[in-house]
């Protein structure tokens, strides 16, 4: 099975518990979304990690499209632009209510649920810097050091916060 379709159905992306902490995230940040169009955004804009041979690679930059053609298709033009800039690869440095609810939803999945999931489905090696030495328990305290990274930059910063890509752990 490949990584982007492990991802949704028990990984970092799961197909329930994600879209629910976007939706938490995004209530915390800027009000309860009354808006249906939102509320479907929020659950379909990983949906392009089906089938994706990988989550930071080209694929899985690419991955907004599947979302965003179904927002285009249900609600028009505006909201193929709304979902593909969650992504940082789409946004160009705009980085929009989607975006940050994306970022922010980590702060919601506590990490005893968050790491088993990125470990079982493989996508912890993407998330972090690997080396050939590291042992399985060395992942893991990576692992969860990234998610106390990514929740106390969301923490100090409320909302929009923006992840270095280039952070190593």
């Amino acid at each position: 099975m490949k990584i982007g379709t492990k991802s949704l159905l028990f990984g970092a992306h799961q197909f329930i518990l994600h879209p629910f902490f976007v939706f938490l995230s995004w209530w915390r940040q800027f009000g309860f979304p009354f808006n249906p169009r939102i509320w479907v955004a929020i659950i379909v804009h990983d949906w392009g990690y089906w089938g994706a041979e990988d989550i930071d690679g080209l694929e899985g930059k690419v991955h907004p499209v599947v979302g965003a053609k179904i927002t285009r298709f249900l609600f028009g033009r505006d909201w193929l632009e709304f979902t593909l800039q969650h992504s940082r690869y789409f946004s160009k440095g705009r980085i929009n209510k989607l975006c940050a609810a994306d970022k922010g939803s980590l702060c919601f999945d506590h990490w005893l649920i968050y790491i088993p999931r990125i470990l079982l489905s493989g996508e912890v090696y993407e998330f972090i810097k690997k080396e050939d030495t590291d042992t399985y328990f060395c992942v893991i305290m990576k692992a969860y050091r990234f998610w106390k990274m990514v929740k106390s930059a969301w923490i100090e910063n409320k909302n929009l916060i923006k992840i270095n890509e280039d952070f190593i752990l």
